[in-house]
């Protein structure tokens, strides 16, 4: 049987969570103005492990799910452009990011956000264990589900994860559901070269020349609906100006498995104007890897948003040969 429709809270007062820790208690609101009955509602999964230095640091490590009213998905930051065939790239050039914003992630910073009331903690699970989430308020309208321990050694890489969420005691909050198959994480992700020349020190390259780029998948694509889902991967290297002007980002679309030929119009291209100051000019490349859901609904009929996303890479300088 379908369950009757979710309603969506905003101006939620301050959470009170009770110290129990099981999940069939709600966050506690109070009510407020709410959509009609009937107003769709979607359900967003966001994974996201970007390791940095080369895999040295974990520069992000995120998972959240949020019911949200049915708008798309929220993406922080500007849309970079993606290549439109494999062994193509793309260029873009983009208002400068927030100072505070990691140098590789202007394209990627996903802050998933709802307003729908529901239990105090939900989870990700599968054969091997499960994933905690707890509910978080954001500001005073939204809310989320984060997995607070996120960390690189337990993300759940080559897994396929489902979704259980208890009922919500409140009659106007989210009923109990699970959905056994719901987000496809990609294995673990290694930048192999161009690599660190000593400790904490970049490699460089004459952007005259093409750049050799490698990377290693570290484990299974897993397994979805019977059959493997490979991710999706891109080279991506993205040019910070830190006094203000543009960013610049270059994204290809390799043909093989673990290795492709950054061509050296593109390289002169995001460089140019560029080459000598390294102070100002920060420049950082990394190999994506990302799975997105298509097709999955919830038992009510929205359709849901998952996306799994695993990286790794590090700073790079590009100046001419001295002859």
């Amino acid at each position: 049987m379908t369950p009757p429709p979710l309603r969506a809270w905003f101006l939620l007062p301050p959470l009170l969570f009770c110290g129990c820790g099981a999940t069939d208690y709600d966050l506690k609101t109070t009510p407020g103005p709410s959509f009609a009955p009937d107003a769709p509602v979607d359900l967003t999964v966001d994974l996201a492990l970007q390791r940095n230095a080369w895999g040295e640091n974990t520069a992000r490590c995120q998972a959240q799910v949020a019911f949200r009213p049915d708008e798309g998905i929220a993406v922080v930051g500007a849309v970079v452009r993606k290549p439109d065939a494999p062994g193509a790239c793309a260029h873009s050039e983009l208002p400068a990011a927030d100072p505070e914003q990691e140098i590789g992630g202007a394209d990627d910073s996903w802050q998933v956000t709802g307003g729908v009331l529901g239990p105090e903690q939900i989870r990700l699970f599968d054969h091997s264990g499960a994933l905690p989430f707890a509910g978080v308020l954001v500001g005073r309208d939204r809310l989320r589900y984060e997995w607070e321990d996120c960390s690189a050694d337990a993300f759940p890489t080559s897994r396929v994860l489902g979704l259980d969420v208890p009922a919500a005691t409140d009659p106007d909050g989210v009923h109990a559901f699970t959905l056994p198959e719901l987000v496809a994480v990609g294995p673990l992700l290694h930048f192999e070269s161009p690599g660190p020349v000593g400790e904490d020190q970049a490699p460089a390259h004459d952007p005259s020349r093409p750049l050799e780029v490698s990377w290693s998948l570290d484990g299974d694509d897993p397994v979805l609906d019977g059959g493997p889902v490979a991710p999706e991967v891109l080279v991506k290297v993205y040019s910070q100006d830190l006094e203000g002007g543009p960013d610049r980002w270059l994204v290809c679309a390799p043909v093989e498995e673990g290795w492709f030929e950054l061509p050296a119009e593109d390289l002169e291209r995001l460089t140019d104007g560029r080459l000598g100051d390294a102070e100002r000019f920060h420049t950082h490349i990394d190999v994506h890897s990302e799975i997105r859901g298509e097709g999955t609904t919830t038992p009510w009929g929205e359709l849901v948003h998952p996306r799994a996303h695993v990286s790794d890479g590090g700073p790079i300088t590009f100046r001419a040969d001295e002859q």
